[in-house]
């Protein structure tokens, strides 16, 4: 944060689980997490946010192995053991699923994620279960009630959303 910002508090108004079946038959879960929201106290209306997502995987007993010891894998190990990659076939099972966060200032933050593409490799984890690789990306929108839109005209500051 810098001293040009202030924080912003929110209440969660819904908060799901987005679920995907890939093409292998697993389902990856993933629920995106509003951490923190800043607001520039300058200009009403824009607000950098900050969030974490959440994931878990339904994998099918055919990519069950031998449970790893417990290791941590770098990124060009993961990337050299993919052998099935996806970006096409990949189910979404909730569409339309929006998370909805209300700002203490009167916006309203929606959000949903999307997963881009998927990965199963060859490496296993402590429970046997296969290690994927994804791509999830968030998608924001921001509704401005009309009183605060009212003050964003009369100060003619632009509405950003910085992810």
């Amino acid at each position: 944060m810098t001293r040009n910002e202030e924080y912003v508090r929110f209440t969660v108004s819904r908060e799901e689980w987005a679920e995907f079946e890939l093409p292998d038959g697993t389902i990856l879960r993933a629920k995106f997490v509003l951490t923190t929201v800043l607001r520039e106290k300058a200009a009403i209306g824009e607000y950098s946010i900050k969030s974490n997502n959440v994931v878990g995987l339904i994998v099918p007993e055919k990519y069950l192995g031998e449970p790893v010891v417990a290791k941590s894998y770098t990124t060009e190990e993961v990337a050299a053991a993919v052998e099935e990659d996806w970006v096409d076939g990949i189910k979404t099972k909730t569409p339309d699923q929006w998370n909805v966060y209300a700002l203490d200032d009167g916006a309203i933050v929606s959000v949903k994620l999307e997963l881009l593409g998927a990965g199963r490799t060859s490496l296993y984890d402590p429970k046997g279960e296969r290690v994927y690789t994804y791509n999830l990306q968030p998608i924001v929108k921001i509704k401005i009630p009309p009183e605060l839109r009212k003050r964003l005209a009369e100060k003619k500051a632009p509405l950003v959303l910085l992810v």
